[in-house]
């Protein structure tokens, strides 16, 4: 299933969302962190499934059209979604398309990067975990409880169940 495609950067003054019936554009708020676990949990729990390439590997977005943490926070034509690349490298490296990143993302400090690398993990971590026979929502939901908790953040699941 492909969530309904929205763009909400960090730094985003408006969104766009693209529904059956066209375009629409909402002015929203520069995003918090606690704004974007509950965006990015929402997203991930609608899309139902990771964003894997064919070798296993986590993608911005993948063939399906599912996006990853990070790729559910970029525009639909940003061209770092057809980057076949390690999305937490990214982000912590210092080349042209890390420092592109960083400024769609509204990224300006180191911890921004370690909480992005985190959230990022949070979905990686939780595509490739299948010690347990629980479905990759559950497995999600226990991942992003723990981000929150690590954070100091409300926990996403109560903006999704509550």
């Amino acid at each position: 299933m492909n969530a309904t495609s929205a763009k909400p950067a960090a730094t985003a003054s408006h969104v766009e969302t693209v529904t059956p019936t066209g375009v629409e554009t909402t002015k929203v708020e520069p995003m918090n962190k606690q704004a974007i676990v509950d965006w990015v949990y929402k997203f991930l729990v609608k899309q139902g499934e990771p964003s894997i390439a064919g070798g296993g590997m986590c993608r911005y977005k993948d063939d399906r059209g599912n996006r990853c943490a990070i790729g559910c926070l970029l525009p639909d034509d940003d061209p770092i979604l057809g980057l076949n690349t390690s999305i937490t490298a990214l982000l912590t490296s210092d080349t042209p398309n890390a420092k592109r990143l960083w400024k769609v993302l509204g990224i300006d400090n180191e911890v921004d990067v370690q909480f992005l690398s985190e959230l990022q993990q949070t979905h990686d971590y939780a595509a490739t975990d299948r010690r347990e026979a629980l479905n990759w929502t559950t497995i999600l939901r226990r991942r992003f409880l723990a981000l929150a908790e690590r954070w100091e953040l409300r926990s996403p699941t109560e903006v999704v169940n509550g």
